[in-house]
C-alpha cells in the first residue's frame, strides 16, 4: 500500500501544480475575479478560438496532455479547422496563438520587432533565461546575425575547400567495418553528429583544435545539455522555473569546461589584438576571432566568448543533424535517386572541384534536402514571435501584449494547395519546378516564403541557413561519392519522433555503408 502511494503522490502534486498554473495564467478564461480587474489581455485572448474548443482551466490541460502525446495530429486538426485564421493552444507552461494561412504568415513575418519581435519569440522558446549566462541575456541578437551575414556566409568559397578536407578525415575515421567485412554498421543520428562537429569546427576554431577530442566532446556535450534543457523547461510551469531551472540547466558547466582549453588561446589572441591593433600576419579567419572582434573592445567576459562559440555550434549542428539523418535514411531507400544524385556531384566537381559554386549548381542535391526538410522537418511550428505591444492583425485577431504567437509550419508543408502529393516523399519535387519555371533561386534549399517556412519567413529568417545548407549539401555529396548505402535492421525506414514542437530523427536507425571502387574524388579535386 505505501509503494502504490508513495507512486501516486508525484502524480497527484503534478496535477495540483499545472491545474494552479492554469488558474494563474494571464491568458486563461474570463472570471469574476479577472472582470473585476479589468485583465484585458484575459479578456481579449479569450476571443481567439481554442484548439478542442474549450478554454476551461482543467479541460484546457487535458487538451495541453494531448498535445505533448500527439503534437502532429492536434496541430494538424487546427491548421485544417482553422484556415486562414488563427487559434489558441494550451501547452504544458504557456498559451500560444497560431498563425493559420499564407496571408496572415506574410503578414505576421513582416511586423516590425517593436511589434511581434522573433528575437523575443525566440528567447521565450528557448527559455534564454536557463539557456543562457548573465551576459547573453542582455545581448540583442543583432551581434550573431552580423558575425554570420558579414563573416560565416561572405567566407564560403574560402570555407568549402576546408570543409571537403575535414570531410575526407572524418569520414575515413567514422566509417569502417568492425568485423573487417565490407558493409560498416552504423547509427546514421550518431554519425551525423560527429561529422557536423567536425566540419562545424573546422570553421568556427581551425586546426588542429577541430579534431582535438577533448573539445569535441564538450561540443556534443552541450549541444546534447542545451536541447534537453529547453525541452524540459516547457514542461515546467512558469512560476516553478526560477526553482527548477538552475538545477536542470548545464550551460554554465559546460561554459567552464570550455574555458579549460579555450583560455589559454583567448588570451593570447587578446595579447595580438593589443600589440597589432587589431589585424595581424595569419589572423585567424574563424568564428572564435570573429567573436573576440566585437566582444574585446566591449570588455565582454571570456566567459562570454565561449557561451557565444558553444551557442553557435548548437544553432549549426542540432538542425543540420537531424536533416541529414533523415535524408541519409531516405537515400538508403532508394538506390536510383543515389545513382542520379551521383551523376550530378561527380560530374560538377570533376569540372571544378570542390567548390562552393560547384555545391551551389547541385539542384537535384539541393532538391532532395529541401523535400526532405519539406516531407520531415525538424520542427512543427517556426516563426515563434511575441508581442511587445498590443497588436490587431488584418483578420480582426487582437493580440494583446506578451501574447506568444507562431506559425504552423509542418501543416504548411503538407498541404496540397501548395505542394500536389504532399503525403509523397518526392526527391526531386523542386529541381523539376526549377527546370519548369526557369527561376533557379525561387525553388533552392535557402530560399523562405510564406508556403515553405523551414527558416521562418521574412526579415528575421534563419541567417545562417546559406552555410548549413553548403555544409549539408557538401557532406551528402561525399558520402554519396564515396559510399554504397542501404538499410539495416528489418530494412524498414525508421520514423522521427515529436517532442513539443520539436521533431527529431530516428536515434535508434541502422545503415550499412560500403567504400565505392569507383570514389576516386577527393578534396585534392579542388
Amino acid at each position: 500500500m505505501d509503494d502504490i502511494a508513495w507512486k501516486i503522490a508525484p502524480l497527484v502534486c503534478l496535477v495540483g501544480v499545472l491545474v494552479l498554473r492554469w488558474y494563474t495564467h494571464p491568458v486563461r478564461p474570463i472570471s469574476r475575479k479577472c472582470r473585476s480587474f479589468g485583465n484585458l489581455q484575459c479578456s481579449q485572448l479569450r476571443s481567439i478560438p481554442t484548439l478542442m474548443g474549450s478554454s476551461f482551466p482543467g479541460l484546457s490541460l487535458f487538451t495541453a496532455l494531448q498535445f505533448a502525446r500527439d503534437p502532429r495530429r492536434l496541430l494538424n486538426e487546427g491548421y485544417i479547422k482553422y484556415q486562414n485564421s488563427t487559434f489558441k493552444l494550451p501547452l504544458l507552461d504557456k498559451w500560444v496563438v497560431v498563425v493559420c494561412g499564407t496571408k496572415l504568415i506574410e503578414e505576421v513575418g513582416k511586423r516590425p520587432d517593436d511589434e511581434l519581435s522573433a528575437y523575443d519569440g525566440i528567447r521565450e522558446f528557448t527559455q534564454v533565461a536557463y539557456t543562457s549566462g548573465p551576459e547573453m541575456l542582455v545581448d540583442s541578437g543583432h551581434e550573431s546575425r552580423t558575425i554570420i551575414k558579414e563573416n560565416l556566409t561572405r567566407g564560403m568559397p574560402i570555407f568549402a575547400p576546408e570543409i571537403a578536407d575535414e570531410l575526407e578525415c572524418v569520414l575515413q575515421e567514422c566509417i569502417h567495418s568492425e568485423d573487417g567485412g565490407d558493409w560498416a554498421r552504423l547509427n546514421p543520428w550518431d554519425l551525423m553528429k560527429q561529422v557536423l562537429a567536425r566540419t562545424t569546427s573546422r570553421v568556427f576554431v581551425g586546426l588542429p583544435l577541430c579534431r582535438d577530442e577533448r573539445y569535441l566532446s564538450i561540443v556534443h556535450k552541450h549541444v546534447k545539455d542545451f536541447m534537453e534543457t529547453i525541452l524540459t523547461m516547457n514542461l515546467i510551469p512558469t512560476f516553478l522555473k526560477p526553482i527548477i531551472g538552475p538545477k536542470v540547466s548545464k550551460v554554465h558547466g559546460n561554459v567552464q569546461l570550455g574555458l579549460s582549453i579555450f583560455r589559454p588561446i583567448i588570451e593570447k589572441r587578446k595579447a595580438l589584438m593589443k600589440e597589432s591593433g587589431g589585424d595581424w600576419p595569419d589572423k585567424p579567419n574563424d568564428m572564435l576571432q570573429w567573436i573576440l572582434d566585437r566582444a574585446v573592445p566591449r570588455g565582454n567576459s571570456d566567459e562570454y566568448v565561449v557561451e557565444r562559440l558553444l551557442g553557435s555550434n548548437f544553432a549549426a549542428i542540432n538542425s543540420a543533424a537531424n536533416v541529414l539523418t533523415n535524408a541519409l535514411c531516405r537515400l538508403a531507400t532508394s538506390p536510383e535517386t543515389a545513382v542520379l544524385l551521383r551523376e550530378e556531384i561527380e560530374s560538377l566537381v570533376a569540372e571544378e572541384g570542390w567548390t562552393a559554386g560547384a555545391i551551389s549548381k547541385m539542384a537535384k542535391l539541393d532538391s532532395f534536402l529541401k523535400e526532405t526538410q519539406r516531407y520531415t522537418g525538424v520542427a512543427l511550428a517556426s516563426m515563434m514571435k511575441k508581442a511587445m505591444k498590443d497588436a490587431l492583425l488584418s483578420d480582426g485577431t487582437f493580440l494583446p501584449k506578451g501574447t506568444i504567437l507562431l506559425t504552423a509550419y509542418s501543416p504548411v508543408h503538407r498541404d496540397e494547395r501548395y505542394y500536389p502529393n504532399s503525403d509523397v516523399f518526392d526527391p526531386f519535387r523542386f529541381s523539376r519546378e526549377r527546370e519548369r519555371d526557369g527561376d533557379s533561386v525561387k525553388h533552392q534549399f535557402t530560399t523562405s516564403s510564406a508556403t515553405y517556412l523551414s527558416w521562418g519567413y521574412g526579415p528575421h529568417s534563419c541567417p545562417g541557413r546559406f552555410f548549413v545548407v553548403m555544409e549539408m549539401k557538401a557532406i551528402m555529396a561525399h558520402i554519396l561519392v564515396h559510399y554504397d548505402l542501404k538499410l539495416g535492421g528489418d530494412g524498414s525506414l525508421p520514423k522521427e519522433t515529436c517532442m513539443g514542437f520539436a521533431v527529431a530523427a530516428p536515434r535508434d536507425g541502422v545503415l550499412l555503408f560500403k567504400k565505392r571502387r569507383s570514389s576516386w574524388l577527393s578534396h585534392s579535386t579542388v
